[in-house]
């Protein structure tokens, strides 16, 4: 199994991190830009938490939190900051948080793998423009007509 799959149930196995319900979580991956998330990509493995799914008659945390249901935008960056913190704590607790992660930036697959293609890139600069302006401005005309 690999480190990222077992991170996940590790997360998952912990109660909600909102509400405090025993098992019914999922790893629910943070939403913001600043843990990797962004083009379709999930965040950075290590910036999960655990969230419970919607059940019978329920909408779960991990909803709510996602869709923002009930919270602004900001009041779930807050959450998500606290989350993440209490995950790291309780899986080092644990003896269960990865131990590359101490050594490797908080950086995607996707952009691991991008970086890694612009550093093979020779950097290429445009050159400036050659287009000249008109010297004289262009006359307007009244709307329709010709």
């Amino acid at each position: 199994m690999k480190a990222d799959e077992k991170h996940f149930r590790n997360v998952a196995a912990l109660p909600c991190a909102q509400c405090g319900i025993h098992n019914y979580s999922q790893c629910a991956h943070s939403n913001r830009s600043t843990d990797g998330k962004g083009g379709g990509l999930k965040a950075d493995f290590r910036a999960t938490f655990p969230l419970c799914c919607t059940r019978p008659g329920e909408i779960g945390c991990h909803v709510r939190h996602d869709q923002y249901i009930g919270i602004t935008r900001e009041e779930a960056s807050a959450r998500t900051d606290r989350y993440l913190s209490e995950t790291e704590t309780t899986l080092r607790a644990l003896g269960q948080w990865p131990e590359a992660a101490d050594d490797t930036p908080r950086v995607s697959k996707h952009m691991r793998k991008t970086l890694a293609e612009l550093a093979d890139k020779p950097v290429r600069v445009k050159k400036a423009s050659s287009h000249k302006w008109p010297s004289r401005p262009m006359q307007s005309r009244p709307f329709g007509s010709r």
